[in-house]
Order: structure tokens, then sequence, then C-alpha cells
């Protein structure tokens, strides 16, 4: 009994003596509370000179902003092509960068048909911008290193995904790699075919557009499909309406940008429609498209004398007009390359 009592006390007394008191009342600083730390009282602090919270870096350097004294650097700088040894090095990076983050929304090759925009496009959502559209084709490097931190529109900043500088330079390469790939460095239409010399007395022949190749038709008329595959009616217009909305505006501005390639292709503009309503309002509704999608398309440059417009109604359906699905993929707009200009 003495035995284990002792060893009961024993035990006790190491326990005891164990326990520190600081384990409850531990020395701490509440904001705005009075502290005897400090020689002022106060326990708030303020953070050191020089002092950077994590992620919180912020320079004025082109390299890190993509500016230079307010306005967008030309170029890549220097600095982030000697990080990777080299250009092709850095092409490689950027490939593998564009991939993750950018190839879901803009496509593989810049094309703006990701994954993302097919699996769910819907009448609400923006149109992934193509990469090879004019306006990007004549943007600094710095401008395009900015939209890939920052964002713009609908697209959200990229900073916090792609946190090192290098690879978001990289990322801006391969673009331009892939705009270059597309013909981007290239003049938008091919020259003129050069005029006889004139003799004295007679006006001077206007140019004649050179009639494009069986391969150049057919060239076009993929890049057309890829293009229009997408822009069902849902997008194009409102429900029984003619008038484009502003995100159809913005893709088929794109599309404008095809058709000057090649001036001496002529292309129908065709409307189409589901099987609702009736077969002759149907069959003027899609005309009334044709000719809104022709005219936009006009105004952005194309040869209007290349573009003939015709609606077609519900007479060539692609899907069965039994299904809501079915009948959006009905309602659409098809441009048709048929060959040199008459």
């Amino acid at each position: 009994m003495r035995y284990t009592l002792g060893l009961m006390l024993l035990g006790g007394s190491a326990l005891v003596s164990g326990c520190h008191i600081d384990m409850w009342e531990q020395p701490k600083m509440k904001a705005y509370y009075e502290s005897d730390f400090y020689t002022d009282r106060q326990a708030s602090r303020a953070m050191p000179e020089g002092t950077i919270a994590r992620g919180k870096l912020r320079t004025n350097d082109a390299f890190t902003t993509g500016k230079e004294a307010g306005k967008f650097v030309a170029q890549i700088p220097a600095e982030a092509v000697k990080s990777f040894g080299g250009p092709k090095a850095m092409l490689d990076r950027g490939e593998n960068r564009y991939t993750v983050y950018c190839a879901p929304c803009h496509g593989t090759t810049g094309n703006g048909n990701g994954f993302i925009a097919q699996r769910g496009l819907g009448f609400w959502q923006k149109l992934p911008s193509t990469l090879h559209q004019p306006r990007l084709l004549k943007a600094e490097d710095g401008y395009i290193y900015d939209v890939l931190t920052h964002g713009k529109g609908a697209m959200y900043g990229y900073a916090s995904r792609i946190q090192d500088y290098n690879d978001r330079w990289a990322v801006v390469s391969y673009v331009r790699a892939l705009q270059l790939a597309s013909g981007g460095a290239v003049a938008e239409a091919p020259p003129a075919v050069a005029s006889p010399v004139p003799t004295v007395g007679n006006p001077t022949p206007a140019p004649v557009a050179a009639t494009p190749t069986p391969e150049a038709v057919k060239k076009e008329q993929e890049d057309l499909d890829s293009a229009m595959s997408k822009l069902t009616g849902d997008v194009l217009f409102d429900t029984a309406k003619a008038t484009l909305k502003p995100e159809a505006q913005t893709f088929l501005a794109a599309v404008a940008e095809i058709l000057k390639k090649n001036p001496g292709a002529k292309v129908e503009v065709g409307g189409h429609t589901d099987s609702q309503g009736k077969a002759a309002s149907n069959l003027s509704l899609s005309d009334q498209r044709a000719n809104s999608v022709r005219d936009f398309l006009t105004s952005k440059g194309v040869p209007g004398s290349t573009l003939l417009a015709k609606g077609y109604g519900s007479a060539k359906p692609i899907a069965d007009n039994s299904s809501a699905e079915g009948r959006a993929k009905n309602r659409r707009i098809t441009l048709t390359v048929q060959g040199g200009v008459n």
C-alpha cells in the first residue's frame, strides 16, 4: 500500500513539474491593445521599411510589366530570351504553358475554337478571340503580355497561374509563332495582276484580282467551315430577328480577314432556319439574316461583288428538327466558296 501510494505521489509530482502555465497563458499581442513589450506601448506595428509581403512584389520595369514609360514594349525583352538560353527553348516552354492555360479556350492553333467553346457555348457567353485577327497581329508584345497577366473582357488574368515572368513571355513568343504559322506576317491580300501598259488616249484598266487556285479554294473553305462551326443562330441572332449580336460581330470580323486573303473567290452566304413556324416566314427570315451577314462582311472590307446572300429557310437541315438541340444546329449561316469571280 505504501509502495503504491509513493509511486502515485512521485508520478503526480513529475506530471505537475512537466506542465507550464504559459501553455495556456502565452505571451501575445492583440491589435490595438496596449503592450508593455514596446517602449511606445503600441501592439499594432507598422511594416518595417522595405518589407514586401509574399506574392506582392511589383516593379515598374519592362520585364515584369510589359511597359516602359507607360507604353507597351514592342518586343519581348532580351532578358526573358536569355533566361531560357535561346529562342528554341523559349518556344518549347511557351508551347507547354499555352497548351495548359490558353488552348482550352483559344484552341491549339489560336483560332478561338478550343474545347471549352465547343463543349457548351451558349448565347449568353462571349466567344473566345481568335489570335489571328489583324488587331492582335499589329499589337505590341507588351500588350499580349499585359492581357495574359491582367486579363481582358471575359478573360481573367493568369498572373496567379503563370507566376514566372519568363513563362509569360514564353507564351507571348508562342502566340507570335502561331500567328506567323497562319500567315500573319504576309500581306492580307495577294497582289493584283499587273495591267498592261495603256496606250495613249485609252483609260487605264482596273486591276483584276487573281483567280484562286483549287488548293487555295479548298484551304479557304476549310478555314471558313472551322470558323463557322460554332456560330449557330442562337449566337448570331436573337429569336426571330436578323440583327447580329455584338459577340457575333466580333467573330465575323475575323471571318472577314479570311475572306480578304482571297479576293478573287466568290462566296455564297447561306441563311438557314429550323422547321418551326411557317415555311414562307422561315424563308424570309433566312434571307434577311444572310443579307445581314453579307452587309457586315462588306463593312469590314470584303468586296461586295464577291458575296452572294441567299436564304434557304428550313430546306437544308443538318440535324433532326424534332429536338431542341437539332433545331439549334439547323439555325445557322453557311459560307460556301464557289471559285473565281465571273
